[in-house]
């Protein structure tokens, strides 16, 4: 997943999807922190083999995630992706995942929380 902004526009968050399903989702993005993803972004460059791009990082990832199920109830595809990230990473910034669900007023989904770093909780 990585993030483009242009000059007065919303944040556009392109996510490539799998290799049985090719292609880009392009979604604009109304979520009041997208700004500051974006700042976060341009430190987290990756190179896909064309380039340095900006990529969301885990923790926004993360965030997006409790955002949409919080306002989604049977996106059960970002719970399973929830687990998945917390089993793969290792290194997440918890301080600012904390910070960041308080601010926007979010929680940790009650169906992930058995998998859910103690430091969330």
């Amino acid at each position: 997943m990585f993030a483009i902004k242009k000059k007065n526009t919303p944040v556009t968050m392109i996510i490539g999807r799998s290799r049985d399903k090719p292609g880009l989702d392009f979604i604009l993005s109304s979520i009041k922190w997208s700004e500051g993803v974006m700042e976060r972004a341009q430190a987290n460059k990756i190179d896909f083999g064309f380039g340095p791009t900006p990529c969301l990082t885990v923790e926004d990832i993360l965030i997006a995630k409790f955002y949409s199920y919080q306002n989604i109830k049977n996106r059960f595809k970002d719970l399973d992706d929830i687990q998945s990230i917390f089993q793969a990473q290792d290194e997440i910034d918890y301080n600012y995942i904390l910070g960041r669900l308080s601010e926007l007023n979010l929680s940790i989904p009650h169906e992930v929380k058995a998998t859910t770093p103690k430091e969330l909780l």
